[in-house]
């Protein structure tokens, strides 16, 4: 495939680029990962700039708790996973970064969920990375835990269906990285969201 091989460049470059070794681990087989968001397990999304490929986002389309699939570390609740998409890795290069393509490919992923039947969304992301985590929360994800998933913390974002508008009686404010306080929060029905 043409993008193919773009798509392998610009993961290789952001992730060199990036200034905290946990704001997003290599796959252990990075062929694989791409694979699997290239047909019917997966969708990909990519912006270019003329030829070049400059951001791209993925779209996990999971079947069953495979090991492909982050079923095997996310509680998903009561919903099924033929009706839950993945916003598996979103990426754009630092030189077009500030312009609201993470954003864009956020919203367009989630739209093409919903064209696919795919009610819920779901992805994870690292407490080091604020600004991904931001973006999904200001494009209506909620934090709804915490989890290790293989070996690294993660918090978990989940876009609530049918979610009536929020009327908290109590807010409390936790430091982005503090998923301890987090874990306890969400045990005690705190979900996390954007402020506004």
């Amino acid at each position: 495939d043409m993008y193919f091989q773009p798509l392998v460049s610009l993961r290789k470059r952001v992730i060199d680029s990036l200034p905290h070794p946990d704001l997003y681990v290599p796959e252990v087989d990075e062929i694989s990962f791409i694979n699997n968001h290239c047909g019917a397990a997966g969708e990909s999304i990519g912006i270019f700039s003329g030829d070049d490929l400059i951001a791209y986002a993925m779209l996990g389309l999971p079947e069953d708790e495979g090991e492909s699939t982050f079923a095997h570390a996310l509680d998903i609740g009561s919903t099924p996973l033929n009706e839950t998409a993945y916003l598996s890795s979103c990426m754009v290069l630092p030189g077009f970064r500030g312009h609201g393509l993470q954003r864009a490919l956020i919203s367009s992923r989630m739209t093409l969920a919903r064209v696919l039947g795919r009610g819920r969304c779901m992805a994870i992301v690292s407490p080091h990375n604020h600004i991904s985590r931001q973006n999904l929360l200001d494009s209506g994800l909620h934090l709804i835990g915490t989890r290790d998933v293989e070996g690294h913390m993660r918090q978990i974002m989940s876009s609530l269906p049918g979610t009536p508008p929020h009327d908290w009686r109590e807010l409390a404010e936790v430091d982005a990285c503090d998923v301890e306080t987090q874990a306890e929060l969400v045990e005690r029905g705190f979900l996390g969201f954007a402020q506004t």
